[in-house]
């Protein structure tokens, strides 16, 4: 399945490349190549956005996308 369709956003940091409706869920999507000083690189066929749960505070998790070249396995 290809990469969904991200739909940029003005003011943001460059690193996120934009947001992403996923099952009702408008999630960010954080391109880490950038965030390294990497140029923006193009979406392609292996290009995913892996789903990721990061702890904000104490028993509160926000949950935002990584776009990342390829995924060869998904553990849970």
């Amino acid at each position: 399945m290809p990469c969904p369709e991200l739909t940029r956003v003005p003011s943001l940091p460059p690193a996120v490349r934009g947001v992403v409706n996923v099952r009702g869920m408008v999630l960010a999507v954080i391109d880490p190549s950038v965030m390294f000083g990497q140029p923006e690189r193009p979406l392609t066929g292996w290009s995913c956005i892996v789903i990721v749960d990061v702890p904000n505070a104490p028993g509160d998790a926000g949950v935002v996308g990584v776009l990342v070249d390829s995924v060869a396995q998904v553990v849970e």
